[in-house]
């Protein structure tokens, strides 16, 4: 499950002690070297003042300045993945106890809903489904074909490295230098033909054009996923929570199950994506399908953003 939100607030406190331990290492380091270059240059109890001497203390404070300003910016960026994860953390698990039953846990968002004007349906399906427009599949096949020169190149530099290895004298290469051209070799000639294959396969169907998005019907709402993946279908009564949150420019709708998250964007028509309806109606029938989530599962849209939490959760619907 991918999808969820905040899943790996862990990793991102574990780098976040990483990258201030390193910040403070690194700092401590810069101090001492440039202090005991400070000595070095004779400025001691006995030294007298003079323009050369006040030139390399000049010198070795712009060092200090230029060294240590980096290493602030570091360990400031460390606190804020410190931060970042804290609020993940209490994120991820309010997320849990409203998934379990308990949709306080989450504040309701400003979502305009009425289940009264859902749609009926009557055996047919509601469906949002985006698709690349020609524009935007002719961008992708041009990523496409600048990496594969670059991809090549690689290659091309992983064959000659093993060459090398290979036809060198064992004598003039230590163990070290020879394991760092095997791993060379292995990451040039394995790992960069799979990241190339990886990212083709990921984002085939955007070349193709396949449409993505939800359908909605009696029994409840599909996921066609915009990248390589399966479809699913999540049923209406094993919907548990449905979020709200903002996604770039626009906003994003989660429903949650048990074992399947459903997500899609509010994104309208545009220059490269398609929905075969007009602005006006892709709003309407985005409304309908809000609407419709809310009269089949009887729950509120929830959401942790400040800007989309209702301020008075009393009110109405």
């Amino acid at each position: 499950m991918w999808a969820f939100p905040d899943r790996f607030w862990w990793a991102q406190r574990v780098w976040g002690v990483l990258v201030v331990l390193g910040a403070l290492g690194s700092l401590v380091w810069l101090v001492i070297k440039v202090l005991g270059l400070f000595n070095f240059a004779g400025f001691g109890t006995g030294w007298q003042i003079s323009i050369p001497l006040l030139v390399i203390a000049v010198l070795f404070v712009v060092a200090l300045v230029v060294g240590v300003l980096p290493l602030l910016g570091m360990f400031a960026q460390g606190i804020g993945y410190l931060w970042g994860s804290s609020l993940g953390r209490d994120r991820f698990h309010r997320r849990l106890l409203a998934i379990q039953g308990n949709q306080e846990a989450m504040p309701r968002a400003t979502i305009k809903v009425d289940p009264g004007n859902a749609p009926r349906l009557s055996g047919g399906s509601l469906e949002l489904l985006w698709r690349g427009t020609g524009s935007s599949r002719l961008i992708w096949i041009i990523i496409y074909l600048v990496f594969v020169p670059i991809f090549a190149a690689w290659a091309g530099l992983g064959i000659y490295t093993a060459y090398a290895l290979i036809t060198s004298n064992p004598a003039q290469l230590s163990l070290l230098v020879r394991g760092g051209l095997l791993a060379l070799v292995v990451s040039l000639l394995i790992g960069a033909p799979l990241l190339f294959t990886g990212m083709f396969v990921f984002f085939l169907p955007r070349i193709l054009g396949k449409p993505y998005g939800v359908i909605a019907d009696a029994a409840g709402i599909l996921y066609r996923p915009e990248h390589i993946g399966r479809r699913r279908l999540l049923r209406w009564e094993e919907v548990c929570l449905f979020e709200v949150e903002p996604k770039e420019d626009a906003v994003a709708f989660r429903l949650y199950g048990r074992d399947a998250i459903v997500w899609w964007r509010n994104q309208p028509p545009s220059k490269t994506i398609s929905l075969g309806l007009t602005r006006e109606e892709f709003e309407q029938r985005h409304q309908a399908l809000l609407d419709l989530i809310v009269a089949r599962t009887g729950l509120l849209p929830r959401t942790f953003d400040e800007k989309l939490k209702l301020a008075d959760a009393s009110s109405g619907v």
